[in-house]
């Protein structure tokens, strides 16, 4: 093992400090002094880096108990690059499998770490208003929907059951559709943003991310959703810049 592998593992691996053989410190300077001072180096390179990441996880737990989620986190899922925004993503399958917390957590955390991979992304171009020429004259087995890149949806089933921390949390627009487990998140106006949407809204969603035709998508939703209503979901669509165009197939 290298010095710098030797290093990083005495400092995120479980070696207790100062039985980390093959490692050498400055003259006067003891190695357990040193690995203790990057050690709380990490530890806080740790709590920042995940709470930027998971700011209503943060929220949610408490500054003290996410400090010590942080460093459990990183003891076991080490940082593997120089960008720190680019790490953390396993961490709601960290908390899922933590004994006796809420489920709520690790829903938390899948819609923070989606919103904060959207904040790396660019803004979409333009939307093209030359779509409503094309769902015009086109049929729809022909017309495919193109999203903005980025919007996703998730199904997480405790923000139905336990909402009530995220609306005292929150409030605004962005919860008007609770309790629903159905979340969407896009980027718009230079920010991520999410709000919750219907069960056929979520159905309509997944069909479209999936690639398939207008008419193979309302061919799919109709037969679970039969008052699905496609002018009013574009109408939406359109003025929360989920939809950028339409193309010819």
């Amino acid at each position: 093992m290298s010095q710098q592998a030797a290093l990083l593992h005495a400092i995120w691996g479980p070696r207790p400090v100062g039985d980390s053989p093959g490692l050498r410190a400055l003259p006067g300077v003891p190695v357990a002094e040193g690995l203790r001072v990057y050690r709380e180096n990490a530890k806080a390179l740790a709590v920042r880096a995940l709470g930027a990441a998971y700011p209503r996880v943060l929220a949610w737990l408490g500054s003290e108990d996410f400090a010590g989620l942080a460093w459990n986190f990183a003891r076991t899922h080490p940082p593997t690059c120089g960008d720190a925004a680019a790490w953390g993503e396993p961490l709601a399958e960290h908390l899922a499998a933590m004994p006796g917390l809420p489920a709520l957590g690790a829903d938390l955390a899948r819609l923070d770490w989606a919103l904060h991979r959207l904040g790396t992304l660019q803004d979409p171009e333009p939307a093209d208003a030359g779509l409503w020429q094309v769902l015009q004259a086109e049929p729809p087995e022909h017309v495919r929907l193109q999203l903005s890149p980025g919007l996703a949806y998730w199904h997480l089933p405790t923000l139905e059951d336990d909402s009530s921390w995220l609306q005292a949390q929150e409030g605004g627009a962005a919860l008007a559709g609770l309790p629903s487990p159905h979340v969407v998140v896009w980027r718009a106006g230079w920010q991520p943003c999410w709000t919750t949407t219907s069960a056929d809204g979520a159905a309509w969603l997944a069909a479209v991310l999936s690639g398939a035709s207008l008419a193979d998508a309302l061919e799919t939703v109709l037969a679970q959703h039969p008052r699905f209503d496609l002018g009013a979901w574009l109408a939406e669509a359109w003025q929360r810049q989920w939809l950028l165009g339409a193309r010819s197939l």
